[in-house]
């Protein structure tokens, strides 16, 4: 089982925080940043889950250089594999819109997959209207379509983040 949690740095809660003067943001001079405890407790049922079942724990984090920490904190805790999202492209941008097709991009490839196996170790009876899992063979496809294929999706994201165009791509 390949178990993948979101990392994110948030502001220790100790810390005393200050909004830059005319901006939105926080002024990060002097603030210490931590793994959000949230995320910590994802971490810990993750390998949980793992040593129950085996597999594989990854994290994956959107962030600046400072986000190292609390990768590296991750590591410590278990996880196998870490992934830091550091494009610039990323700068200023809307974690949770991100976080939320990255989320929707791989729950896509997850029911397509395990549909597929599931199809292949019930052979024909998987096909048969007799059990539900026709069924959500044929939701997995029609999502597939509606949505379009995650490599579409992919292919698209990896051009507006490397401001490629067609003709770089090919």
């Amino acid at each position: 089982m390949n178990i993948l949690v979101c990392l994110k740095q948030t502001p220790d809660t100790e810390t005393k925080i200050k909004v830059k003067e005319g901006e939105k943001k926080i002024d990060e001079e002097g603030v210490n940043f931590v793994v959000n405890p949230y995320d910590e407790y994802a971490i810990e049922e993750a390998l949980k889950i793992k040593e129950k079942y085996s597999g594989e724990v990854t994290i994956i984090c959107l962030g600046p250089k400072r986000a190292e920490q609390s990768i590296r904190t991750g590591l410590a805790m278990g996880v196998d594999k870490a992934i830091h999202l550091t494009d610039p492209a990323f700068e200023g941008g809307d974690s949770l819109a991100v976080a939320k097709s990255m989320a929707k991009a791989k729950a896509g490839l997850a029911v397509t997959r395990v549909t597929q196996k599931a199809v292949e170790l019930l052979g024909p009876l998987g096909y048969s209207r007799k059990y539900l899992l026709e069924k959500w063979v044929r939701d997995a496809k029609i999502n597939d379509i509606f949505e379009g294929t995650g490599q579409i999706q992919m292919l698209i994201t990896a051009r507006r983040i490397l401001d490629f165009g067609r003709d770089k791509l090919k």
